[in-house]
């Protein structure tokens, strides 16, 4: 268990780093400059993390974890599940701006869908009456649909509210799945 201190030098490191990457590319940022923007001292950062990219990783790790803790343990509704989800990225957006844009598509996706809530959800309410040929592309075309509409209404400047998000989803979802 991590003691006050630890916490609190962790959470400004990764504040730290959220901010530099608004103006930076993860491999651009130093560790010298991560730990002036934090005011914390560079032995303080290596006492957690051996580069900037471990950061960024337990950044992502929290991230995961917070939405696992409210899935795993829950059997929300479809509609319910959506809503804690918009919810949540609406209430972190510039966070997730920033998440989103310091990874590649493809890493950030390949950790979303590594979700044990996703797939079991995927799994138990689009796919479960499709033959094995249809389940596979189902699973990618609903995945990665979803994950592009949420991405682009992330990084809009203007975007729909969240109740006109889930409608759009939950209606896409109505017209082409089973």
């Amino acid at each position: 268990m991590e003691n006050q201190r630890i916490r609190l030098s962790k959470s400004m490191l990764k504040e730290a780093l959220l901010k530099l990457l608004q103006k930076e590319d993860i491999g651009r940022i130093t560790v010298a400059q991560l730990c002036e923007t934090a005011q914390i001292n560079r032995t303080t950062f290596y006492k957690y993390y051996g580069n900037t990219y471990d950061l960024l990783a337990e950044i992502e790790n929290d991230f995961f974890e917070e939405l696992r803790d409210t899935f795993d343990n829950s059997r929300l509704s479809e509609k319910d599940m959506l809503t804690y989800t918009v919810s949540y990225l609406d209430k972190n957006r510039d966070k997730m701006k920033v998440l989103l844009n310091a990874l590649s598509n493809d890493s950030f996706y390949d950790l979303l869908m590594q979700q044990t809530f996703i797939s079991t959800y995927l799994d138990q309410e689009i796919l479960q009456n499709s033959s094995p040929s249809e389940s596979k592309y189902l699973r990618l075309f609903f995945s990665h649909g979803i994950y592009a509409i949420l991405r682009d209404w992330i990084s809009s400047e203007d975007p729909e509210s969240q109740e006109e998000l889930i409608a759009l989803i939950l209606s896409i979802r109505k017209k082409f799945g089973n």
